[in-house]
């Protein structure tokens, strides 16, 4: 799983209150807790197939020092609609793979650097965006009017 594998890389790990018995969406990642309150934390949409079928939508690791790029294996998240990486130090560009989060709606601050892709430009949803404009030092946050 593209989640387990991130998470195995950053060391950390699920908390107790939405990996119940190894099933992520499930426990706070499919009731009504705001994503805001987890760390690390998930939120799931389980209406698809019947309500057979749940992806992940949210998710949150929040200045939990993790480092390195952004992994290759969250592009398989592909119905990620609020991704908060936000103070951590991760660092690299910001990879043309973000265009496949096409549902995404926020992307959080970080110390990434290089040109921001065109593939962002895919990502119609998309209301907030953070993205240093100096790495380490300034921070430029967009926000879209819908």
């Amino acid at each position: 799983r593209a989640l387990n594998a991130m998470f195995a890389r950053w060391r950390i790990s699920a908390t107790n209150n939405w990996n119940i018995s190894g099933e992520l969406c499930s426990g706070v990642a499919i009731d009504d807790t705001e994503i805001i309150t987890l760390n690390p934390g998930i939120k799931c949409d389980c209406t698809y197939n019947n309500r057979t079928t749940c992806h992940i939508t949210a998710l949150r690791v929040y200045e939990l020092d993790i480092t390195g790029t952004i992994p290759d294996e969250l592009w398989n998240l592909t119905y990620m609609d609020d991704l908060n990486l936000a103070r951590n130090y991760l660092t690299g560009p910001i990879p043309a793979s973000i265009g496949i989060l096409n549902r995404m709606q926020s992307f959080g601050e970080n110390a990434l650097s290089g040109e921001v892709p065109r593939e962002l430009g895919l990502l119609t949803d998309l209301r907030s965006l953070c993205v240093p404009l100096v790495p380490f030092i300034h921070v430029i946050e967009l926000k879209f009017l819908i």
